[in-house]
């Protein structure tokens, strides 16, 4: 189905496949193992990243984590605060990288954007002499 509007239409961000998030939350398993032997590293934060990409990969883990997050709404709270600070900083960046883009001329206007060579009259074009 296209859309009615085509300028507003946003491109996907590129995901990682199901086989990285598995090997990453194999490794930060095995690193929570580690730190179980090792007093030094933190165990905890390597099972939850762990398990954050354990439910990257698997809908079952990720559909527990959701009820358990809302079996607890101060952990919700918090991770909805956390996930809305973090979209805002991207959001961010982006706003920043959009600028230098086109403070250097590397933006490539949209399609819809009015462009400034169109607005203007070229030099030696009918009616643009005096």
């Amino acid at each position: 189905m296209v859309s009615p509007h085509p300028e507003k239409r946003r491109p996907s961000r590129v995901r990682r496949s199901k086989g990285w998030d598995l090997a990453l939350a194999f490794f930060f398993f095995a690193l929570g193992i580690v730190g179980i032997a090792v007093p030094v590293m933190p165990q905890v934060l390597f099972f939850a990243m762990g398990l954050f990409f354990l439910s990257m990969a698997s809908p079952p883990v990720r559909r527990a984590m959701r009820r358990f997050l809302h079996r607890n709404p101060r952990l919700l709270h918090r991770y909805n605060a956390w996930r809305h600070r973090r979209r805002g900083k991207r959001l961010d960046r982006i706003r920043k990288a959009r600028a230098l883009a086109q403070r250097f001329h590397l933006h490539r206007p949209h399609p819809a954007e009015p462009r400034a060579e169109a607005a203007r009259p070229k030099a030696g074009a009918a009616g643009s002499e005096p």
